[in-house]
């Protein structure tokens, strides 16, 4: 499953440039342009959060009450 489409469409983009037909000045800018933003994004993908899960997770708050389950006992007048 493709998680980053942006990064996805950058790539297709690459294998799809050299069919374009445009001058060479303009495949290299667009071939270098797009390079430089998956190296970019791939740094941001993989560098760790700091402190991020902390800030995301909040307490939840738990009381302690418990309750007890007994089997309840039939006797013949509730049938």
């Amino acid at each position: 499953m493709i998680t980053n489409m942006k990064t996805f469409f950058a790539g297709l983009l690459i294998i799809i440039i050299p069919f374009f037909g445009i001058p060479l000045f303009w495949k290299t800018t667009f071939t270098v342009l797009i390079g430089i933003y998956l190296i970019l994004s791939s740094l941001k993908l993989e560098l760790p959060k700091k402190n991020g899960a902390k800030k995301n997770r909040k307490k939840e708050k738990s009381t302690s009450v418990f309750t007890e389950n007994y089997p309840e006992q039939f006797t013949p007048e509730d049938k």
